[in-house]
């Protein structure tokens, strides 16, 4: 429940990141500054939103797939294999869920009830629909820096320093 609300809010809230995308993001941006002594080494501090953007993702989806998975563990009978017999690994249930979360299985295993089938059905639609909302969350990062890098380059060319700026656009 708390990575759907973080999803939510850092995707669709106008005031910024949830809470546990705000604090992966400032303490990651942190180890990276220390990394870097303070000292701006652009190559370096360069790869930190990528970086970053890239570890919210995958922190997201991992916490969707083992939540899931830990709550279809609880119950041994939850999901049944194509022989009718219960699926009792741990490593067979995360399979399951990751590939609901994913799709919508391969009929491999199947829900064991009418509660567990419902689940299955929530958990694939919550994956269908988080996953993209997340994933489409990085188009406008990517989008404003594009117009970020464009600015630069358009004010990069009126010249490198003021005085240059000034003897190029001095109207005459």
């Amino acid at each position: 429940i708390a990575i759907i609300i973080d999803i939510l809010i850092t995707t669709l809230s106008p005031n910024g990141s949830g809470f546990i995308t705000s604090y992966v993001t400032r303490y990651t941006w942190e180890l990276y500054l220390r990394v870097s002594n303070h000292k701006p080494k652009k190559i370096f501090l360069k790869s930190s939103g990528v970086f970053i953007i890239c570890l919210v993702l995958t922190i997201w989806v991992s916490a969707l797939w083992i939540g899931n998975t830990l709550i279809i563990y609880t119950d041994s009978y939850a999901l049944l294999n194509s022989d009718d017999q219960p699926v009792t690994t741990f490593n067979k249930k995360l399979y399951y869920i990751g590939y609901v979360l994913s799709t919508l299985g391969n009929g491999e295993y199947k829900p064991s009830n009418n509660f567990w089938q419902l689940y299955t059905s929530i958990i694939s639609f919550n994956g269908l629909i988080l996953i993209t909302v997340a994933l489409s969350y990085v188009v406008p990062i990517l989008e404003a820096v594009a117009k970020k890098r464009k600015l630069s380059l358009e004010i990069a060319s009126f010249g490198m320093n003021p005085m240059e700026i000034i003897e190029k656009n001095w109207e005459k």
